[in-house]
């Protein structure tokens, strides 16, 4: 639901750093039947020139999501569904980082291939914004314990002046409108659970409080943290970013 240029934190949610790549590289098709935008596409996992990392691993990927609005009211549901063959390197990585903690989760499975579902929902009203995501991670493993991961993060907003862009041909948050300087603020909470039978990687909670402010072509973002982890305790802090983003 959202890019890296137009995110409303300062770092993308637990769950999302888990179950989603974090740079890919490939082609996508993307078609409407009025309303209805679905899109597929096939990808590799990439570093910021677009290197293959990992050769042989490679991602097919589905989208379909329909905005429905109700005068004022603009409400995004979707799903998706993404399918990653390990190829010869069979081995998939679960990692996701919290600042306050540095480095939170990091295991590897070796596994022949990973099906990620996940749910959208997203709701903006004037200058008030709501949005989550549910991810159900399954992993087929060599040794057939087949793990069932999964987590979800709700997030929300309020600005007060303008109000949040959403492109309904995307299906995606573009940033803010209507002012030069607009202030923001947000609230998401994010959990995660790698545990599965003999497979022990851990719940993480996420609670996240964050200011942003727009000018122009710049935006602040200063977020406090709190995360929990079962394994290793909790911890907390901030988290200040600035960026050019239009």
């Amino acid at each position: 639901l959202t890019s890296s240029k137009h995110i409303n934190f300062a770092e993308v949610s637990p769950a999302t750093s888990l179950f989603t790549p974090s740079r890919d590289s490939g082609i996508a098709i993307f078609g409407n039947i009025n309303k209805l935008n679905l899109s597929g596409g096939i990808f590799y996992e990439s570093d910021s020139t677009g290197t293959n990392i990992a050769p042989g691993n490679v991602h097919y990927t589905a989208r379909i999501f329909y905005p429905f609005t109700f005068r004022k009211t603009t409400v995004h549901l979707g799903g998706s569904v993404r399918y990653n063959s390990l190829g010869k390197s069979s081995t998939v990585s679960y990692k996701a980082k919290v600042l306050p903690l540095e480095k939170i989760v990091d295991f590897d499975l070796q596994a022949d291939y990973v099906t990620v579902y996940g749910v959208e929902l997203a709701l903006f009203y004037d200058k008030t914004w709501l949005n989550g995501e549910y991810f159900l991670n399954i992993t087929k493993t060599l040794d057939d314990t087949n793990p069932t991961f999964k987590g979800f993060y709700v997030s929300g907003g309020r600005l007060f002046k303008g109000s949040k862009k959403y492109s309904p041909a995307k299906g995606i948050i573009t940033g803010v409108e209507g002012e030069n300087s607009v202030w923001e603020l947000t609230l998401r909470f994010s959990t995660s659970n790698l545990n599965d039978g003999t497979i022990r990687g851990g719940t993480i909670d996420e609670y996240t409080l964050g200011l942003n402010w727009y000018y122009g072509k710049f935006k602040w973002q200063v977020n406090y943290t709190f995360v929990k982890l079962d394994s290793e305790g909790s911890g907390n802090g901030f988290i200040i970013l600035w960026q050019l983003y239009k």
